[in-house]
């Protein structure tokens, strides 16, 4: 059986930021709410991007 890679969401530091103020936009909740159900799911993965650039993803 082959096993397929899992799908990776980078998140850099200004989405933390952003994500975890204490008073969230409506539209900010909801997306906080897709991201932590995502990270339930075992074909999604969370990493850290440090810059801007495609080029500097880190897995």
């Amino acid at each position: 059986m082959q096993s397929s890679k899992p799908t990776v969401i980078y998140l850099d530091s200004s989405d933390y930021s952003t994500l975890t103020r204490p008073h969230l936009e409506p539209s900010q909740s909801q997306e906080l709410a897709a991201l932590r159900a995502l990270k339930k799911r075992k074909d999604v993965m969370f990493g850290k991007r440090p810059g801007n650039s495609p080029s500097e993803l880190q897995h």
